[in-house]
Order: C-alpha cells, then structure tokens, then sequence
C-alpha cells in the first residue's frame, strides 16, 4: 500500500472532518468571537445566485482556521448535511504528495 493510498488519504479527511461522524461542529474547536472576515464569507457563501467554492488564503496564524470553523458550525446550525461540508488542511504532509484534484474526487466517491 502506497502513503497517498485512497484509504490513507479518507483516513486523515474523516479525522479532520468530525461533524461527518457525530452531526455537530466539536464545541473544542468553537470560538466565540466573529471577525468581519466571517461576515463577508458567509454571505459569500449563503448568496442566493453565486455558486461557486471559496478559498482563504493568507499568512500563517491570522485566523483563516477559526473563521472555517466558524463558518462549518453556522453551515450545521443552519441544516447544512454534514457530508456537505469539507474541511482539507494541506499543512498535512500526506496532502503535500496530492493534487487537490485527488483529494476532491474520492471525498465525492466515497463521502459524500
């Protein structure tokens, strides 16, 4: 079995992905307090007439994580299936190895 092995790379999604196993956002990732960023992303993300996936991207450590997080426990508490939602940390040194293309493929297969 190789590193970048299909059943390697669902291991890691799933563990990133809790919500996929218990339904709800892990109240240890929560965080309280919401920068404007968030506000922006999830109307972004909630307008009715634009489709389309939206990336954060930035400097290390200024909160893009957080605001992700935020935004997965809004999409839950607004009905959103949990299966819906992907989070994909390419900090992971399995993901440096995958194409993105990869990655999104065997999350539609085998997930969602």
């Amino acid at each position: 079995m190789t590193i970048t092995s299909s059943e390697n790379i669902l291991r890691i999604l799933y563990s990133y992905n809790p919500w996929w196993r218990e339904g709800y956002f892990p109240q240890d990732l929560s965080k309280p307090v919401k920068r404007m960023a968030y506000y922006k992303v999830y109307s972004l993300l909630n307008h009715p007439t634009i489709r389309r996936y939206l990336i954060l991207s930035g400097a290390r450590r200024v909160g893009k994580t957080t605001i992700l997080y935020q935004l997965i426990e809004s999409l839950l508490r607004d009905k959103v299936h949990p299966k819906k939602i992907l989070y994909v940390s390419f900090d992971h040194p399995l993901f440096k190895l995958c194409s993105f293309d990869q990655i999104l493929s065997l999350y539609e297969i085998n997930v969602n």
